[in-house]
């Protein structure tokens, strides 16, 4: 079986050296970048920014569940909690694979994300193993109008 992942094992099996060495390239090539585009390293103002998400609702963003219909929320896996976007699935019994995603009303072809999470809660029960601890955030992908009721997930 061939590894999809750029490494050569699982992550959970990488030496403490193996870890340094990627970290060490990445850093070379974080330098790399940030020389040959000195643009990149001015902040942008605050007036560039979009804010996607108002602090109090999921206005502008449209839920999709596998197995669901476009815009149903199932269980109220997404949620607004102290101005914070949330996922819970205090509502499932279990996982069964129902995979959610958030689509934001305006697609967009030039773009820098920038994203703050942080993990409150338990992964759900029999979520997969890979998912745990997943941020969530995919930028590129089909609009939820595409999308079937069952929605395929990489394993």
């Amino acid at each position: 079986m061939t590894d999809r992942f750029w490494f050569p094992r699982p992550l959970a099996s990488l030496l403490l050296h193996d870890i340094l060495a990627i970290v060490k390239q990445f850093s070379i090539l974080l330098l790399l970048a940030a020389t040959a585009f000195p643009q990149a390293n001015k902040p942008a103002d605050k007036k560039d920014w979009l804010p996607l998400f108002n602090g109090k609702d999921l206005s502008g963003w449209t839920p999709k569940i596998t197995g669901y219909p476009v815009g149903e929320n199932f269980a109220n896996t997404f949620r607004v909690e102290n101005g914070l976007l949330t996922v819970r699935y205090d509502g499932y019994d279990k996982f069964s694979s129902r995979f959610g995603h958030l689509f934001y009303k305006t697609p967009f072809s030039y773009y820098i994300i920038a994203v703050e999470y942080r993990f409150v809660a338990d992964q759900a029960v029999e979520g997969p193993g890979w998912a745990t601890r997943n941020s969530g955030i995919m930028v590129h992908g089909q609009p939820c109008g595409f999308r079937a009721m069952s929605i395929s997930i990489p394993n």
